[in-house]
């Protein structure tokens, strides 16, 4: 990231909030101050860009700072509210964790979750993976090797054929 908007080729959900969206904190760091929830139609601290190809890889380095349960940030394969794989550092029983979510028809699954305690402000590399109609998601912390978290997922449930819609899945990060 450089400069002090995003560019173009990054969308948002609905409009874009430059309070829950900045360059300027830090250069050549993105910020996202958590906001509404990706299931819902509230405003969403977002940021990706469009899936071009059926196999592709996608990787974000962070660091969160996590305060209620409700907490999250992470990377997201997104087709709508209702359909998104999500990998996220998140709060559960006052500790971070990492999950893998996944939203089907708007149900929620937790499909997989880290059994090790993540500090505040640890350094993140969150990477999701498509090889065709599979998605592998992996996580490593503080520069350990990458580990994947739970098994190859379905992609297909983020197609216009399945979850309806017209605009094909995005890929980002997002703050809640």
């Amino acid at each position: 990231f450089d400069g002090l908007q995003l560019k173009p080729y990054w969308l948002t959900l609905r409009n874009r909030n430059d309070s829950l969206i900045t360059l300027a904190e830090k250069d050549n760091c993105l910020r996202l101050y958590g906001a509404g929830k990706l299931t819902s139609t509230d405003e969403v601290a977002f940021a990706a860009q469009r899936q071009t190809a059926f196999s592709f890889a996608a990787s974000a380095t962070f660091s969160a700072t996590l305060g209620a349960e409700e907490d999250a940030a992470g990377i997201v394969c997104f087709q709508s509210e209702e359909f998104h794989y999500c990998l996220q550092i998140c709060r559960k029983n006052s500790a971070n964790i990492v999950q893998l979510v996944k939203v089907c028809g708007g149900k929620t699954e937790i499909v997989a979750e880290s059994s090790e305690k993540i500090a505040d402000n640890a350094k993140l590399v969150f990477e999701a993976e498509a090889q065709m109609q599979n998605l592998f998601f992996r996580y490593s912390i503080n520069g350990a090797k990458p580990v994947q978290l739970g098994s190859a997922q379905d992609a297909s449930i983020l197609s216009t054929e399945k979850a309806g819609g017209f605009i094909g899945t995005i890929v980002g990060m997002f703050a809640t």
